[in-house]
């Protein structure tokens, strides 16, 4: 009994290890570019703006000054000096930034605004938008894999047994089976090789997918080899550090985490959001509502990829919430630099993460 004990405490410890090295990693990952709670991302002013029109991000040195300020260093931003096809490089050095041209356009999914068929996934541009596949069009894309981008609304790209082409078939309704994310109706997901709704599953349900959680959170059991909904509290907090408890069926695991940084010119740092927070809930609950709406059930399949993506103001109002603290006090013009960017997508990573435990 004292044997099975000490293995249990042995294999608690390595799995707490896990989760540290996991969350120092995720962390390291954020907040590698910027010193602790010191660069600020500011909007343009007339008091604060480069002469150099071409400039649209001017970095601010530790000598610069704002009134009632003691920031060590912050980046200003202007948008409005990039021309159509332009845009400003995300601010992650210490460096002024022009205007960069954005990529041309290409693999556009159908329905998608186009000038020639190069564009589009499919080849075809009809009347000025590109043309998708019909049920049973083949879908193989430049790589030999599945483009779902070729196929229209409705439809996912497939290979059906004894075919060596991917072609395009009806998505899958709830409790259908699948063995992929997109072969499900866009309300739901593929969680166990089943169609379930999204954001439908309580806590300690059974979960390969967190889109299908209620909490968004899950938590891999090494030793069930399984994964499960489940819920983030905060316990307490202090200068530096957040203590935190991920728990579902009973089981509870503690970890501890640095406290984050925003970037305003807020000073204090902050522990995540739980899962029973008010804030937390209402992205849950916006992102329900928009899941389940007519528009994205008739939109394409491949919005499922990322589904503020679909909708730019949704995707607003989510990401301050998923990035939560980085954006607290964020205006919307420091929201959208980072969101046009595309730096931001790491945060769904850290909010998404799968967390390991190995339970006897």
């Amino acid at each position: 009994m004292i044997s099975h004990n000490l293995k249990n405490q042995k294999l608690f410890f390595l799995a707490k290890s896990s989760i540290l090295l996991l969350f120092t990693s995720l962390l390291t990952l954020i907040t590698s570019a910027d010193p602790k709670c010191a660069k600020v991302i500011k909007c343009a002013s007339s008091k604060y703006i480069s002469a150099d029109e071409n400039i649209c991000i001017t970095y601010h040195s530790e000598n610069s000054t704002l009134s009632n300020s003691t920031l060590l260093n912050f980046f200003e931003y202007d948008k409005s000096k990039c021309k159509a096809g332009f845009a400003c490089k995300n601010p992650t050095e210490n460096i002024n930034y022009s205007c960069i041209q954005k990529p041309s356009l290409s693999d556009l999914m159908s329905g998608g605004a186009c000038l020639r068929g190069t564009q589009c996934a499919s080849y075809e541009c009809n009347n000025g938008l590109c043309a998708g596949k019909p049920e049973n069009g083949t879908c193989t894309g430049a790589s030999g894999t599945a483009n779902h981008n070729i196929c229209n609304a409705g439809l996912f790209c497939t290979q059906v047994r004894n075919n060596t082409k991917f072609t395009c078939h009806p998505q899958k309704n709830e409790g259908d089976d699948c063995d992929s994310f997109f072969a499900c109706k866009n309300n739901l997901v593929c969680n166990y090789f089943k169609c379930v709704k999204a954001f439908s599953l309580l806590v300690g349900a059974e979960a390969d997918e967190e889109l299908a959680c209620a909490t968004r959170y899950r938590f891999y059991s090494e030793t069930q080899k399984k994964s499960f909904c489940a819920d983030l509290k905060l316990d307490n907090k202090n200068a530096t550090h957040c203590n935190l408890t991920i728990g579902f069926n009973n089981i509870t695991v503690p970890m501890t985490l640095e406290t984050q940084c925003t970037v305003t010119e807020d000073k204090d740092s902050y522990c995540p959001l739980p899962s029973d927070s008010a804030e937390w809930k209402g992205m849950i609950s916006t992102l329900n509502t928009f899941v389940n709406s007519k528009e994205f059930a008739q939109a394409h399949v491949s919005y499922k990829k990322d589904f503020g993506n679909f909708d730019n103001s949704l995707n607003r109002k989510i990401e301050p919430v998923l990035q939560y603290p980085r954006f607290k006090g964020a205006d919307e013009c420091v929201i959208q630099l980072y969101l046009k960017a595309g730096f931001i997508r790491v945060g769904l990573f850290m909010v998404a993460f799968l967390l390991f435990g190995i339970f006897a």
